[in-house]
């Protein structure tokens, strides 16, 4: 079993960065090893960062400001990407894409919140992950 991260600022941060990598489907769930694309759950944990960004501003060290703008902005790039994918996956027609949306809804309702950060792609925990490395390195 690995070890417990520090539990630090930097290391929420990076639990945070995971979250939405996985929310993003750049990286595989640690739970299922699948990857799993929910540009909302993603657009709402970025949202969270910049509510973190904006609350914390001027109590952060350099090194945690520099790590959430950055995470910030390498995730909106990300996002954004995502959601142009999306959007040309419409034109495909109203039951195709109807059909992967539900699909998608029901696979999020059967996990919960601790499960779903319960483990990193490293296999540490999510809190942990990423803390002293890019936070949106996609490994």
């Amino acid at each position: 079993m690995p070890a417990v991260p520090e539990a630090s600022f930097l290391n929420f941060l990076g639990g945070l960065a995971a979250q939405a990598l996985m929310q993003l489907g750049e990286v595989p769930n640690p739970l299922t090893g699948g990857r799993e694309s929910n540009p909302a759950f993603a657009r709402y944990t970025v949202q969270l960062m910049t509510v973190l960004r904006d609350k914390t501003r001027g109590n952060l060290s350099a090194e945690e400001a520099a790590y959430l703008e950055s995470a910030i902005g390498d995730l909106t790039a990300r996002l954004a990407k995502v959601e142009e994918t999306v959007g040309e996956s419409r034109g495909r027609g109203v039951a195709e894409s109807t059909a992967d949306a539900g699909t998608a809804v029901a696979e999020s309702r059967g996990r919960g919140v601790a499960e779903s950060t319960a483990a990193a792609p490293d296999g540490g925990t999510a809190a942990g992950a990423g803390a002293s490395k890019d936070p949106t390195s996609a490994e």
